[in-house]
């Protein structure tokens, strides 16, 4: 059985006045109440951007932490950001057995434009899947912010303390035919015990 959720991590950089610096704030949230899983549902991340007032870089990047015990490594997606032809182009997005990054772009020619990203737009999705022997724990997801040079960068903001988001596993419930199996077999045992 699987059952997916999507969490929201958003990304808004509000441009201030000409002569000052953007401000960035990175969430992640869910619409789930409980964000209780079982080995073999589903997680989808979601990366949302906004950047429409004039911000520049030309590097984006951030990865988020998680346990190859725990979740098998993700399928990760990404859109291009060259909304107005400044040679924007995503790069590759690799994971290893504790991060995964969540967006890599770059354009070559130096500082551009983001190419007026509005407010709301998936930047790119990573899809995890609890593994089939998670124990039971909590566990939180998190953007790396070291080492430096692998700190989440978003049009030249670079965000050092950046909040998670926690999920908890749990057991496994057993299948309907599991259950029922279980049932007829404690019944069993129990009007054996009568006849005796």
């Amino acid at each position: 059985m699987k059952r997916t959720l999507t969490l929201t991590i958003a990304v808004l950089a509000f441009y201030l006045a000409p002569a000052a610096n953007a401000a960035v704030s990175l969430t992640i949230s869910s619409p789930d109440a409980d964000n209780n899983y079982m080995p073999g549902e589903e997680i989808t991340l979601q990366v949302i951007g906004q950047a429409d007032g004039g911000e520049t870089g030309n590097t984006v990047v951030g990865s988020i932490l998680y346990s190859n015990t725990l979740f098998t490594s993700p399928t990760t997606s990404q859109v291009d950001l060259d909304g107005a032809g400044t040679n924007w182009g995503p790069g590759v997005t690799s994971c290893n057995t504790t991060r995964c990054q969540a967006f890599n772009q770059i354009t070559p020619p130096g500082p551009a434009l983001a190419g007026n990203v509005a407010a709301g737009t998936v930047i790119s999705t990573l899809t995890f899947t609890v593994a089939s022997n998670a124990t039971p724990q909590s566990f939180t997801f998190n953007w790396q912010t070291t080492p430096s040079t692998q700190r989440v960068i978003w049009f030249g903001l670079n965000p050092l303390t950046l909040p998670g988001y926690t999920v908890n596993i749990v057991p496994a419930i057993p299948e309907p035919t599991t259950a029922a199996m279980l049932g007829l077999g404690l019944f069993g045992l129990a009007a054996a015990g009568r006849r005796r």
